[in-house]
Formats: structure tokens, sequence, C-alpha cells
């Protein structure tokens, strides 16, 4: 049975692949950027929280993470799996906190 937010989980999920495509036709493959307003989308509608896009609202190329919330809670969107990514990423959280 479908619900509303079923309706806009898939209706995020298809714009993202039409977004996606519509970028590599430009030769633009930067996935991470991208995906980032679908990630702040389905985390917000999903888990009923109020992230944001921390490069949108607060300055171009926030340091660190890329989506927060009041309160300490943020997201990195990334490909990246090592732990160096990790690291750095949690090194520029500190910095200005």
């Amino acid at each position: 049975m479908h619900t509303q937010k079923t309706d806009q989980i898939m209706l995020a999920f298809y714009r993202w692949d039409a977004k996606i495509k519509s970028c590599k036709e430009q030769d633009l493959f930067d996935i991470c950027r991208q995906s980032q307003t679908l990630v702040w989308q389905l985390l917000n509608l999903v888990f009923g929280i109020h992230l944001v896009d921390l490069d949108r609202t607060y300055r171009r190329n926030f340091p660190g993470v890329d989506l927060g919330e009041m309160g300490g809670f943020c997201v990195q969107v990334t490909s990246q799996v090592k732990a160096s990514k990790v690291a750095h990423t949690l090194r520029q959280c500190k910095n200005i906190c």
C-alpha cells in the first residue's frame, strides 16, 4: 500500500535519476554534489529531522560536512570510504566546533 511518504520517496529517486542523467549528458560527474539534495530530502522525510544544506545555508564548501541540523547532527555525502577521509572530516569538524 502506497502512502504519501512512499510516494515522496519514489519521487525523490526519480528526480535524482533524472538529475544524474542530465549531468552525465553535460559531462558533469560530481555525483556527491548532485546527490546531496536527495540525501537531504530523504533523511528529513524518513527520520523526521530538519537537516539543511550547509553549503547553501551558511557558506559555500562548508568544511567537513554537507548537511546539518541544529543540535549537532550532521552528515557528509561522499563516495570515499577510506579511513583517511573520515579522519580528515573529523579534524575539520573539530576545528569549527
